[in-house]
């Protein structure tokens, strides 16, 4: 059997990761002078992916862990596909690169899955609440050092550069619209209710923070996930929900106000505050994808070619969609695999949702 404190301590592991290779990755890769940023994240994730594979190997339960016939062919068709694509393309050997990126993503899944199918339920969730709070905690206090840094050196502060550790604000937005969920985690489950009010706070600081980055896909990716969720909740855990969600809303626009607007054009005498209403060259780039993708419609261009693709109206390596991105490089079949495979594994998970949560009141009792 597969031992819970090697499940635990594999769990610290990851996070510990996860942290330097976000919050802390710029201060790690300065310091260790590795190389560039991506070359730092690169490094630490294979190394402790590998590691976490090899000790895993010994595991009885590794061994009689089993993905479901699904998910097997599912997987094995968009990696031939992928495969048979890269061959063809410009690139085959970046090509290859991103098939062993995507690779070691599933890896990771999959052996996180089996650690957390190793401890109970509770104990999992309290981990990934405590582990979501110590992320927000480290990033809001870096986000309110320097804020305060700029407002003292009189400089408006740039949706780049009141957060560290990440290239693109949009990497952590993507972060946020994964973490933040967790936090509503206190009105939910009776051991954790006595925190409400800190969750309530924090999601308040990722409000700020995502409307200060102007993370619009971000905000409208949380609404939607929030909707859907909420139409399969019962309606005592979609009232809890609710007022939760639409409170710590309403007080992260009150922090946006008064510490981006406010604050800064009462100290400096302007604010950066500018509404996009544009696409941002995305239109352009989406017009150009749709453009492209008969050229190779069933296989696709290959693994990373939109990296160098001819003739794009902006110089982005990817299009800022993630179904237009699949359909260039994979093609018509591996959009078709991976589409079928998220809805089936989404309709189910939502359907255990709809009976296996309960009330706040019911799991007090």
């Amino acid at each position: 059997m597969f031992s819970k404190s090697f499940a635990g301590l594999s769990l610290v592991l990851y996070a510990a990761v996860f942290l330097a290779g976000t919050l802390f990755a710029s201060t790690i890769a300065r310091i260790t002078e590795v190389g560039s940023l991506f070359d730092f994240k690169r490094l630490l994730v294979i190394s402790v992916i590998a590691c976490s594979a090899f000790i895993l190997s010994s595991a009885r339960q590794l061994r009689s862990t089993t993905l479901s016939a699904e998910s097997v062919v599912a997987l094995l068709i968009f990696f031939s596909v992928g495969f048979i694509s890269a061959l063809a393309s410009a690139q085959p050997y970046w090509g290859f690169v991103e098939l062993a990126n995507i690779g070691l993503l599933v890896l990771a899944f999959f052996i996180c899955s089996i650690c957390c199918s190793t401890l109970s339920k509770p104990s999992v969730f309290r981990a990934l609440y405590w582990f979501t709070v110590l992320f927000s905690l480290i990033l809001l206090l870096q986000f309110s050092l320097k804020l305060t840094q700029h407002l003292l050196n009189a400089t408006k502060p740039g949706i780049f550069s009141l957060i560290s550790g990440f290239d693109n604000p949009r990497v952590l937005n993507q972060l946020q619209v994964m973490l933040l969920p967790l936090l509503l985690l206190p009105f939910l489950l009776s051991p954790l209710r006595q925190f409400q009010l800190v969750s309530m706070l924090l999601m308040a600081g990722h409000r700020m923070v995502l409307l200060q980055t102007e993370a619009r896909g971000a905000c409208l990716s949380l609404l939607l996930a929030f909707g859907l969720i909420n139409w399969f909740s019962t309606p005592a855990v979609r009232t809890v929900l609710l007022r939760a969600f639409f409170r710590a809303m309403m007080l992260g626009l009150v922090c946006w106000a008064v510490f981006i607007i406010v604050l800064p054009y009462w100290m400096i005498g302007d604010t950066n505050l500018r509404l996009r209403t544009g696409s941002s060259g995305r239109t352009e780039l989406w017009l150009y994808t749709l453009n492209r993708i008969p050229d190779q419609f069933w296989l696709g261009h290959g693994p990373m070619s939109f990296a160098w693709a001819d003739g794009k109206p902006l110089s982005n390596t990817h299009p800022h969609n993630a179904s237009l991105q699949i359909l260039y490089e994979y093609g018509f079949l591996g959009f078709v695999t991976l589409l079928c495979w998220v809805c089936y594994s989404l309709v189910a998970t939502l359907r255990k949702l709809q009976h296996g949560l309960v009330s706040p009141a019911a799991q007090a009792r």
